[in-house]
């Protein structure tokens, strides 16, 4: 199952990687109407499985592995999910922040529009560099933290009725917060029913749906607009994009470790927008060139971020552990 789960993160990563290397807003963008609905049918159903699959994951995981217990359980929980997300999270942010100001402050200004970042005071500044935050994709991690203070109370209401508990969920997602709690809640109802071992033998048959699936996404992209509808479609893409990516990739290599994936997670945040100006000032992205401008793009910002996990890794070990979580190679638990 760990190696499932591994491919899982893999295509999960490059999925969020697409989202942030989106050329279609660039300027000079003049793509073929059929490409541009295809595009657009890809960025609102296919990408939009992975960030509630990696909520899915963790919930799952911790749910199938770890049992409820007492107050030293929970402490023990919280301070392993300080070092893995709540640090990191915050190194991230201020990297980022570090070297957007430097290159507003810099005469690559004229390449990214930017000027300095001014705060009304301490708290607009904490709000907008570590609550929004500055480094967008990691809005995943922020959630996830918050959710684990409070695992416990989903942990219990699911054991307690999971039907139930999924439609608070749901309630809290529609009308509260929209932040992933559905997919998260998902996770632990999955949890109830289905252990690893029988999740790793429905995998492939999750796979073999997987152009039913597609096909259903296509007649919603056009004939239907419902939320709810599109909520049902989002779980079938990630529960079928997983099993595919399993059949189709049985292996994936030093870009499937846990601290690779991400290092590449929090830096392609990072990188993506610089790759992508450059692009729109160097590049002609009319006709069918923006197509291939997007995948290449993609590339490059995955290969310069593994690249960087790898140096990272080889030169200050301890940094690149802090900025990991210290996460480990596999899921031996599984």
């Amino acid at each position: 199952m760990s190696d499932k789960i591994t491919v899982g993160r893999v295509v999960m990563m490059i999925l969020v990687v697409a989202i942030h290397c989106s050329v279609v807003g660039l300027r000079g963008y003049d793509g073929p109407a059929g490409l541009t609905a295809m595009f657009d049918f890809f960025d609102c159903y296919i990408t939009s499985v992975a960030v509630p699959w990696f909520f899915f994951i963790s919930a799952y995981l911790m749910a199938s592995l770890r049992r409820e217990g007492g107050f030293d359980a929970y402490k023990s929980t919280v301070k392993r999910r300080v070092r893995s997300i709540l640090l990191p999270f915050v190194l991230w942010n201020t990297i980022a922040f570090l070297i957007r100001q430097g290159v507003n402050l810099s005469p690559l200004r004229s390449f990214t529009g930017g000027g300095r970042e001014e705060f009304d005071s301490i708290w607009d500044f904490f709000l907008r560099v570590y609550f929004e935050p500055e480094l967008e994709p990691l809005w995943f991690l922020r959630n996830l933290f918050l959710f684990t203070l409070f695992y416990p109370v989903f942990q219990r209401a699911v054991r307690v009725n999971s039907v139930v508990a999924l439609v608070i969920f749901c309630l809290i997602e529609e009308y509260v917060f929209s932040s992933g709690l559905i997919y998260y809640g998902l996770g632990f109802v999955v949890a109830k029913w289905c252990d690893p071992e029988k999740m790793s033998g429905l995998l492939p048959r999750f796979g073999a749906m997987f152009p039913l699936v597609v096909g259903v996404m296509v007649a919603a992209y056009f004939w239907v607009d419902s939320e709810v509808c599109y909520q049902l479609l989002i779980v079938a893409g990630l529960f079928s994009l997983w099993g595919v990516a399993c059949l189709l990739l049985p292996y994936a290599g030093g870009l499937g470790r846990p601290d690779n994936i991400f290092f590449i997670y929090a830096a392609h945040g990072i990188i993506s927008p610089y790759v992508l100006k450059v692009s729109a000032l160097m590049f002609d992205v009319s006709g069918l060139w923006w197509a291939v401008l997007y995948v290449v793009s993609i590339v490059v910002v995955i290969g310069v971020c593994y690249g960087g996990a790898v140096v990272v890794r080889t030169l200050m070990p301890g940094v690149f552990g802090a900025l990991t979580g210290s996460r480990r190679r596999a899921l031996s638990a599984l």
